[in-house]
């Protein structure tokens, strides 16, 4: 996986020189480069790269409503939440979901996939939250009325 990854590295500069920066092609390398990251388990270097890819994607579109956006926001969320940053990844595909409203209607797939990732991610943040002592409950299995 960590020779794909450099591989992957020397793509993305490959393209980067080849087209240009802002290109279509060079935020494809990004992502390839952003998913041997995460495969790798560099997950804030996998962050960063679905990052930079969200944010030219953005800029070569002209738009934060592209065909892009909402799958590199939803790649970005599972990291967050792989790096137990729920809240972020809640938000990020909050923003998928209205990306996708904008793009197509409400019964795409893509959306569809949105809600279920969301599902999964609130499970898991609700397995690993701290558990919180209920004290009435407690009070009431040591001093019953």
């Amino acid at each position: 996986i960590a020779f794909c990854s450099q591989m992957t590295q020397k793509l993305c500069d490959v393209n980067k020189l080849a087209y240009e920066e802002k290109s279509v092609q060079y935020i494809e390398a990004l992502k390839e480069l952003a998913y041997w990251k995460t495969r790798n388990y560099q997950l804030q270097e996998a962050d960063k790269y679905w990052l930079k890819a969200y944010d030219l994607s953005t800029e070569v579109h002209e738009s934060e409503v592209n065909v892009m956006s909402s799958m590199i926001l939803c790649e970005m969320a599972a990291i967050k939440s792989a790096l137990r940053l729920f809240d972020d990844g809640l938000n990020l595909l909050e923003k998928a979901k209205k990306i996708e409203i904008q793009m197509s209607s409400i019964h795409s797939a893509k959306y569809k996939n949105i809600l279920n990732l969301e599902k999964i991610l609130l499970e898991t943040q609700a397995k690993n939250a701290p558990k919180k002592a209920n004290k009435a409950g407690f009070l009431k299995k040591i001093a019953p009325n």
